[in-house]
Formats: C-alpha cells, structure tokens, sequence
C-alpha cells in the first residue's frame, strides 16, 4: 500500500483497522419500531464471505436486495435469499477446508485438471453456487473428493478411511 501511494504521490492521513465480521447467518438484519424500518447491510450484516473475507461485492449486493425490499415491500429476508444462499456456501465451503491438512490440499489442487484450472482462475469468488455445478459436470471426481473429505472430517478415522501419522490425518497410502 504504501509503495502504491508513494509511487502516485500520495500521503495517507491516517489508517485505520477493524474487526471483519464473518457471516452468521442467524442475525436479525432487519428491525422495526413504531415509525421506522431497518435493513443492515454490508459489515453490519456481516455479508462477509468467510472463504475470502471479502465483503464490498456481497455488501453491494445486500444493499441492493435492501433497496428491492423497500421499494417493493416485500421481506427483507426474501429479497436476500441469493445472497444468503451464497454466503452459506461460503460457510461450508470454509467449514471444510479448515478440516484439511496439508495432504488434502495436495490432493485437491493436484487433482484438478488443466482444463478445470483454467476454468477456475476466471471465476469471480463471489458467485460459487453457479460454478459449483458447472464444476462437478466437467471434473465428477472432485465431488467424489469433496464427500470422502467431509464425511472423514465427521467420522471417526476408523469409518473415514482415515490414520492418524505422526499427529497428522492422511487419506489411504498415498500419503
């Protein structure tokens, strides 16, 4: 950052930090009172995807499911759904991965093929639920790897195909 702002002549006045607050998709975002009507969005929604911590475009997009709701009328929570439905993929899509060990991501980027790495690298982060799909159709084996992963992250490593190495969860003998 300050590199970038040197290089263009400018000086920061000052810098701030926070806390991101990840999506917790139980949270009553909106609240009414006698005389007015109130839609969160963005970090105070924490639409904040949890794979990325990347909030502007989903808080974007909260605010525009705030503004369908207003000018239709229509529940907040309804004009959300995609939204919502996106974020949760995200919470399960980070659930998993911090189940893996190192094994797993070895196995998981090196079983990704050219054509589905070059897939991969295009796609905008914020929109998953679409590409998931897409995906699995041209790579089934990474759905078959995604529910060996999950189901051994939930069973014990005897019913998982899982062992314990030197403190370690491995998949097989390949590892």
């Amino acid at each position: 950052l300050d590199e970038f702002l040197r290089a263009r002549g400018y000086t920061p006045l000052e810098y701030q930090g926070a806390v991101i607050p990840l999506h917790m998709p139980w949270r009553r975002l909106e609240r009414r009172s006698s005389t007015a009507r109130v839609l969160l969005v963005g970090d105070a929604a924490a639409h904040v995807k949890v794979t990325t911590v990347g909030g502007l475009v989903s808080g974007l997009l909260g605010a525009r499911a705030a503004a369908e709701a207003v000018i239709s009328g229509r529940r907040y929570a309804q004009a959300l759904a995609p939204l919502q439905r996106e974020l949760l993929i995200h919470d399960g899509m980070r659930w998993a991965l911090d189940r893996f060990v190192d094994a797993d991501y070895d196995r998981l980027l090196g079983g990704l093929a050219p054509r589905t790495r070059r897939w991969l690298e295009t796609q905008p982060r914020d929109r998953v639920a679409g590409s998931i799909l897409r995906m699995l159709m041209g790579q089934p084996s990474l759905g078959l790897m995604a529910m060996r992963m999950a189901l051994g992250s939930v069973l014990p490593p005897a019913l998982s195909g899982r062992r314990r190495l030197e403190g370690r969860v491995a998949f097989g003998n390949d590892d």
